[in-house]
C-alpha cells in the first residue's frame, strides 16, 4: 500500500531528523536485533487502524506477535487488506516478546524500543522504556500558532533535552483530536475544546487535562469581500463554519449566535484552509479562521471579518482549549507527561524571546515572517498561551450545560480528577 500523497522534501527531512534522534537515544541500549514481520490482520474505526503482525527473529527463529494501533492520516489510510509481503526490521533495545505480545499495552505507541523499517525513514516506538521515551501527539489544524509548539520544540531540541521523541499527527480540529486521545491512538492532544473535553470526561471518557493551550478566543469569522453580510447580526438563517463537533470553534459559533440574538446553521468545515475554499466558493456563508491563515487575504481585501471570538465577553479571560492526555497513559507514565509539559514551556519561552523562532514558525506555517510576527504579536499575547493558567471554568461549565455538553456542572472532586497540571521541572 503506497501513501496517497508523496511527502514533501521538508517532511522527509523532518522524518529523517526524528529517526536520527531516535537512533541517538539508543546509544546505551542493547545491540540491535533483526526480525522478519508480516502483517496478518487489520481493522479500522475511522480514527485509528489496528494491525497485527507475525514476527520472527532471524538469529533464533523465535516467533511472536506484535500489535499496533496507528492514527489514520499523514499517509496512513484506513485500508485493512493484508498481503504476503515480508519486511525486515531492526529492533534497537528492549525486547521482542512479552508472553507473545510485543507491545506492553496494545492500542498505544509508548515508551521503549525503536523499530526502524528497512525500507522507510519513519520511526515508531514499541516495547519498553530504556533511554528515550516516545509520545504520540495529536494536534489541531496545522498553521495555528499554538499548534506549532510540539513540532518546533522537537526540531529545536527542547523535547530531546527532556528525553522525549514525539510522533506528531495533525487533525482537522479539536473534536477529532479529542477522539484520538479517547481511543488511545495518541497519548496527548493539543488544542482540544474546553467544553468538549469536560463533556467527554463527564461521560466516562479516559481523559485528563495537563494544561491550557489558549485563554481567550483569537479566532475570527469572515465573509468574501462582496458578501452582503456586514456583521454577525446579519447571519440569521445563514450557514456559519466551525471546525469539528465539540471543538472550541463549535462553542464559539453557538455563543456568537446567542450574543447577537440570531439563529444560525452551524456547519462543520474542518481546517481553516478547507474552510477558506468552501467560503470563497459559496458552500458556506460565513467562514472561520485563526491567524496566520487568512491574514494575507485580509490584507489584500479579499475577505472581511464580521466577528471575533472575543466579541463574546465571557471568552476574553476564559480558557477555551486544553492540552489533553489519555488517562491510562498518564497513570502508567506520569514522568513522561511531566517532561512533555516542561519541554512545552521551554519551547513557548523560546518562541516569544528569540527572533529566530519567527522564521521557524513562518516556515512551518508556510507564511512570510511579517505575517508570522503579526500573528504572534497582534493575536496571541504570551500570557494567553500560558499552559499553567486555567481560568473561567465556572463560566465554561455554565456554557457547557446551556449547550448540552454537560448535564450539570462538574463537582469539585470531578474537576480535581480531570485537571492534572504538571509541576515544572527546575
Amino acid at each position: 500500500m503506497t501513501d496517497p500523497e508523496e511527502p514533501t522534501k521538508e517532511q522527509v527531512l523532518a522524518r529523517l531528523r526524528r529517526t536520527i534522534d531516535a537512533l541517538l537515544c539508543t546509544a546505551a541500549s542493547p545491540a540491535p536485533r533483526t526480525f522478519l514481520r508480516k502483517r496478518v490482520g487489520a481493522a479500522a474505526d475511522g480514527v485509528t487502524r489496528a494491525s497485527a503482525w507475525e514476527v520472527q527473529e532471524k538469529s533464533s527463529g523465535k516467533a511472536s506477535t506484535w500489535a499496533r494501533r496507528e492514527p489514520i492520516g499523514q499517509g496512513r489510510t484506513a485500508a485493512t487488506e493484508c498481503d504476503a509481503a515480508v519486511e525486515e526490521c531492526v529492533l534497537f533495545g528492549g525486547t521482542a516478546d512479552r508472553s507473545g505480545d510485543h507491545v506492553g499495552n496494545p492500542g498505544r505507541i509508548h515508551a521503549g524500543a525503536h523499530v526502524v523499517r528497512a525500507n522507510d525513514v519513519d520511526t515508531f516506538q514499541d516495547g519498553y522504556r530504556f533511554g528515550c521515551d516516545g509520545a504520540v501527539d495529536a494536534i489541531g489544524q496545522r498553521g495555528v500558532y499554538e499548534n506549532s509548539i510540539s513540532e518546533l520544540g522537537q526540531d529545536r531540541g527542547f523535547f530531546k533535552r527532556r528525553g522525549l521523541v514525539l510522533e506528531l499527527l495533525y487533525t482537522q480540529g479539536g473534536g477529532e483530536t479529542q477522539q484520538a486521545v479517547i481511543s488511545g491512538a495518541v497519548d496527548i492532544g493539543i488544542g482540544v475544546g474546553t467544553l468538549g473535553a469536560m463533556g467527554a470526561f463527564a461521560k466516562g471518557a479516559p481523559v485528563r487535562v495537563l494544561g491550557a493551550t489558549m485563554r481567550g478566543a483569537y479566532e475570527y469569522w469572515y465573509v468574501p469581500a462582496a458578501s452582503p453580510i456586514k456583521s454577525f447580526r446579519d447571519a440569521d438563517g445563514r450557514t456559519v463554519a466551525y471546525s469539528t463537533n465539540g471543538s472550541s470553534t463549535n462553542l464559539i459559533v453557538l455563543a456568537l449566535a446567542k450574543h447577537h440574538g440570531v439563529t444560525v446553521k452551524p456547519t462543520a468545515t474542518g481546517s481553516p484552509v478547507s474552510t477558506l475554499t468552501q467560503t470563497m466558493t459559496g458552500q458556506v456563508d460565513i467562514g472561520w479562521s485563526a491567524a496566520p491563515i487568512g491574514v494575507g487575504a485580509l490584507a489584500e481585501g479579499k475577505i472581511r471579518i464580521v466577528a471575533r471570538g472575543n466579541d463574546v465577553p465571557a471568552f476574553a479571560d476564559q480558557t477555551v482549549r486544553f492540552v489533553l492526555a489519555n488517562a491510562e497513559a498518564l497513570d502508567k507514565r506520569p514522568d513522561v507527561f511531566r517532561r512533555y509539559m516542561q519541554a512545552y514551556r521551554d519551547t513557548l519561552d523560546w518562541m516569544y524571546a528569540d527572533p529566530a523562532s519567527l522564521a521557524a514558525y513562518a516556515a512551518w506555517a508556510g507564511v512570510s515572517e511579517s505575517v508570522a510576527r503579526r500573528t504572534r504579536d497582534d493575536f496571541i499575547p504570551k500570557d494567553n498561551a500560558n499552559p499553567d493558567r486555567i481560568s473561567g471554568l465556572e463560566a465554561a461549565m455554565a456554557d457547557a450545560v446551556a449547550y448540552k455538553f454537560l448535564a450539570a456542572p462538574l463537582a469539585a472532586a470531578q474537576l480535581k480528577t480531570l485537571i492534572r497540571l504538571q509541576e515544572p521541572i527546575r
